[in-house]
Protein backbone atom coordinates (compact mmCIF):
# COMPACT_ATOMS: atom_id res chain seq x y z
CA UNK A 1 0.00 0.00 0.00
CA UNK A 2 2.52 2.38 -1.20
CA UNK A 3 0.00 5.21 -1.52
CA UNK A 4 -0.75 5.08 2.24
CA UNK A 5 3.06 5.21 3.81
CA UNK A 6 3.44 8.37 0.66
CA UNK A 7 1.08 10.06 2.30
CA UNK A 8 2.08 9.27 6.64
CA UNK A 9 5.64 10.57 5.52
CA UNK A 10 4.36 13.64 4.12
CA UNK A 11 2.50 14.25 7.10
CA UNK A 12 5.02 13.86 9.33
CA UNK A 13 7.40 15.71 7.53
CA UNK A 14 4.99 18.82 7.48
CA UNK A 15 3.94 18.41 11.01
CA UNK A 16 7.88 18.08 11.82
CA UNK A 17 8.69 21.42 10.06
CA UNK A 18 5.22 23.33 11.52
CA UNK A 19 5.80 22.41 15.16
CA UNK A 20 9.46 24.32 15.47
CA UNK A 21 9.34 25.28 19.12
CA UNK A 22 9.41 29.91 18.96
CA UNK A 23 11.11 31.77 21.89
CA UNK A 24 7.97 31.91 23.39
CA UNK A 25 7.54 28.38 23.51
CA UNK A 26 11.10 27.33 24.70
CA UNK A 27 10.95 30.07 27.53
CA UNK A 28 7.69 30.53 29.45
CA UNK A 29 9.01 32.67 31.93
CA UNK A 30 10.13 35.31 29.53
CA UNK A 31 6.63 35.00 26.97
CA UNK A 32 5.29 35.69 30.62
CA UNK A 33 7.44 38.34 31.29
CA UNK A 34 6.93 39.84 27.44
CA UNK A 35 3.04 39.99 27.76
CA UNK A 36 3.19 42.08 31.11
CA UNK A 37 4.98 44.43 29.87
CA UNK A 38 2.73 44.87 26.63
CA UNK A 39 -0.07 44.87 29.29
CA UNK A 40 1.11 47.30 31.14
CA UNK A 41 2.19 49.63 28.72
CA UNK A 42 -1.57 49.12 27.79
CA UNK A 43 -2.94 50.47 31.11
CA UNK A 44 -0.89 53.58 30.81
CA UNK A 45 -1.76 54.33 27.43
CA UNK A 46 -5.28 53.97 28.41
CA UNK A 47 -4.71 56.05 31.56
CA UNK A 48 -3.16 58.60 29.32
CA UNK A 49 -6.48 58.76 27.17
CA UNK A 50 -8.86 58.63 29.95
CA UNK A 51 -7.18 61.32 31.94
CA UNK A 52 -5.45 59.23 34.39
CA UNK A 53 -8.80 56.40 34.94
CA UNK A 54 -7.68 52.67 34.96
CA UNK A 55 -9.18 50.14 33.61
CA UNK A 56 -12.14 48.20 35.52
CA UNK A 57 -10.69 45.03 33.95
CA UNK A 58 -8.55 43.80 31.80
CA UNK A 59 -11.09 42.72 29.29
CA UNK A 60 -11.52 46.50 28.73
CA UNK A 61 -8.50 46.93 27.13
CA UNK A 62 -9.58 44.29 23.93
CA UNK A 63 -12.73 46.33 23.36
CA UNK A 64 -12.50 48.56 20.54
CA UNK A 65 -14.59 50.31 18.32
CA UNK A 66 -15.34 51.77 14.81
CA UNK A 67 -12.92 54.83 15.34
CA UNK A 68 -10.77 52.73 17.81
CA UNK A 69 -8.91 49.52 17.89
CA UNK A 70 -8.70 47.24 21.03
CA UNK A 71 -5.48 47.80 22.75
CA UNK A 72 -4.48 44.24 23.13
CA UNK A 73 -6.22 40.96 21.57
CA UNK A 74 -7.86 38.57 24.22
CA UNK A 75 -4.94 36.30 23.63
CA UNK A 76 -2.08 38.57 25.41
CA UNK A 77 -4.41 38.01 28.84
CA UNK A 78 -3.42 34.51 29.10
CA UNK A 79 0.06 33.84 31.11
CA UNK A 80 2.21 31.02 28.95
CA UNK A 81 0.67 28.05 31.72
CA UNK A 82 -2.96 28.73 30.31
CA UNK A 83 -3.89 30.73 33.54
CA UNK A 84 -5.43 34.92 32.82
CA UNK A 85 -2.49 37.30 34.53
CA UNK A 86 -4.05 38.85 37.48
CA UNK A 87 -5.04 42.39 37.91
CA UNK A 88 -5.77 45.10 40.68
CA UNK A 89 -5.61 48.51 41.23
CA UNK A 90 -5.84 51.42 44.22
CA UNK A 91 -5.31 54.75 44.80
CA UNK A 92 -3.93 55.41 41.01
CA UNK A 93 -1.87 52.22 41.41
CA UNK A 94 -2.06 49.06 39.56
CA UNK A 95 -0.53 45.36 39.51
CA UNK A 96 -0.10 42.87 37.39
CA UNK A 97 1.18 39.28 38.22
CA UNK A 98 0.93 35.73 36.91
CA UNK A 99 1.38 33.15 39.53
CA UNK A 100 3.76 31.16 37.43
CA UNK A 101 4.20 27.50 36.52
CA UNK A 102 3.03 26.37 40.08
CA UNK A 103 -0.27 28.61 39.62
CA UNK A 104 -0.36 29.16 43.31
CA UNK A 105 -0.31 32.88 44.50
CA UNK A 106 2.82 33.97 46.97
CA UNK A 107 5.34 31.49 45.24
CA UNK A 108 8.80 31.80 44.13
CA UNK A 109 7.98 31.77 40.36
CA UNK A 110 5.15 34.59 40.90
CA UNK A 111 5.89 37.50 37.98
CA UNK A 112 4.82 40.66 39.35
CA UNK A 113 4.55 44.31 37.25
CA UNK A 114 3.46 47.18 38.65
CA UNK A 115 2.95 48.16 42.49
CA UNK A 116 4.72 45.49 44.94
CA UNK A 117 3.06 47.08 47.64
CA UNK A 118 -0.11 46.66 46.03
CA UNK A 119 0.84 42.77 45.28
CA UNK A 120 1.62 42.48 49.27
CA UNK A 121 -1.65 44.18 49.94
CA UNK A 122 -3.80 41.40 47.49
CA UNK A 123 -1.27 38.63 49.05
CA UNK A 124 -2.42 39.21 52.26
CA UNK A 125 -6.08 39.90 52.25
CA UNK A 126 -6.32 36.47 49.82
CA UNK A 127 -5.19 34.83 52.41
CA UNK A 128 -7.22 36.05 55.18
CA UNK A 129 -10.18 35.67 53.19
CA UNK A 130 -9.39 31.98 52.71
CA UNK A 131 -9.23 31.25 56.33
CA UNK A 132 -6.46 32.59 57.52
CA UNK A 133 -5.53 34.81 60.37
CA UNK A 134 -3.63 38.03 59.53
CA UNK A 135 -0.97 36.64 61.61
CA UNK A 136 -0.55 33.55 59.78
CA UNK A 137 -0.45 35.19 56.61
CA UNK A 138 2.03 37.73 57.38
CA UNK A 139 4.56 34.89 58.08
CA UNK A 140 3.71 32.56 54.74
CA UNK A 141 4.54 35.75 52.53
CA UNK A 142 8.12 35.01 50.60
CA UNK A 143 10.53 37.53 51.92
CA UNK A 144 11.41 38.11 48.35
CA UNK A 145 8.08 39.91 47.97
CA UNK A 146 9.06 42.58 50.84
CA UNK A 147 11.90 43.52 49.42
CA UNK A 148 11.75 47.15 48.15
CA UNK A 149 13.73 48.31 45.87
CA UNK A 150 16.62 51.60 46.01
CA UNK A 151 14.99 55.19 45.27
CA UNK A 152 15.56 55.89 41.83
CA UNK A 153 17.72 59.17 41.67
CA UNK A 154 16.13 62.03 39.20
CA UNK A 155 16.88 61.74 35.51
CA UNK A 156 17.87 64.75 33.39
CA UNK A 157 15.71 65.34 30.40
CA UNK A 158 17.96 64.28 28.23
CA UNK A 159 18.54 60.74 29.90
CA UNK A 160 14.33 60.65 30.60
CA UNK A 161 14.37 61.43 26.87
CA UNK A 162 17.08 58.41 25.59
CA UNK A 163 15.43 56.14 27.78
CA UNK A 164 11.68 56.94 26.25
CA UNK A 165 13.16 55.90 22.76
CA UNK A 166 14.76 53.06 23.94
CA UNK A 167 11.32 52.02 25.68
CA UNK A 168 9.32 52.80 22.59
CA UNK A 169 11.91 50.40 20.61
CA UNK A 170 11.85 47.90 22.51
CA UNK A 171 7.82 48.02 22.60
CA UNK A 172 8.47 48.01 18.99
CA UNK A 173 10.26 44.89 18.51
CA UNK A 174 8.25 43.55 21.50
CA UNK A 175 5.32 43.93 19.23
CA UNK A 176 7.08 42.49 16.33
CA UNK A 177 7.82 38.94 18.16
CA UNK A 178 4.06 38.80 19.32
CA UNK A 179 2.99 39.61 15.86
CA UNK A 180 5.45 36.59 14.64
CA UNK A 181 4.36 34.32 17.08
CA UNK A 182 0.54 34.78 15.56
CA UNK A 183 1.46 33.75 12.27
CA UNK A 184 3.75 31.05 13.27
CA UNK A 185 0.74 29.48 15.18
CA UNK A 186 -1.46 30.27 12.46
CA UNK A 187 1.04 28.49 9.79
CA UNK A 188 0.46 25.55 12.62
CA UNK A 189 -2.99 25.09 12.49
CA UNK A 190 -3.05 25.32 8.72
CA UNK A 191 -0.55 22.77 8.44
CA UNK A 192 -2.64 20.66 10.84
CA UNK A 193 -5.74 20.85 8.78
CA UNK A 194 -3.69 20.59 5.28
CA UNK A 195 -2.16 17.10 7.34
CA UNK A 196 -5.60 15.41 8.20
CA UNK A 197 -7.04 16.42 5.30
CA UNK A 198 -4.15 14.61 3.50
CA UNK A 199 -4.74 11.89 5.54
CA UNK A 200 -8.07 11.29 4.87
CA UNK A 201 -7.68 11.33 1.37
CA UNK A 202 -4.82 9.01 1.83
CA UNK A 203 -6.97 6.60 3.71
CA UNK A 204 -9.68 6.86 0.60
CA UNK A 205 -7.08 6.42 -1.87
CA UNK A 206 -6.06 3.35 -0.17
CA UNK A 207 -9.26 1.89 0.33
CA UNK A 208 -9.81 2.22 -3.81
CA UNK A 209 -6.81 0.49 -4.27
CA UNK A 210 -7.46 -2.05 -2.02
CA UNK A 211 -10.94 -2.71 -3.63
CA UNK A 212 -9.69 -2.31 -7.04
CA UNK A 213 -6.87 -4.80 -6.63
CA UNK A 214 -9.27 -7.57 -5.12
CA UNK A 215 -12.02 -6.86 -8.21
CA UNK A 216 -8.96 -7.47 -10.34
CA UNK A 217 -7.94 -10.72 -8.81
CA UNK A 218 -11.52 -12.43 -8.66
CA UNK A 219 -11.98 -11.35 -12.24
Amino acid sequence: MRPAYTVILIIGLGMANSTQATPYQSNPAQSSRTMLKLISDAIQTYSMIHRGKLPESLEELTQGTEENPPFLEKETLIDSWGEPFGYEYSDGKFTLWTTGRDKIMGTQDDIVAGSTNLYVKIWRGRQVQSGMDAEAAEEALPEWVLTRPPPVPALSPEEQARREEEGAKETEWLLQQVEESRRAHKLFLRNVAVACAALILGICAAAVWAFTRKKAGRE
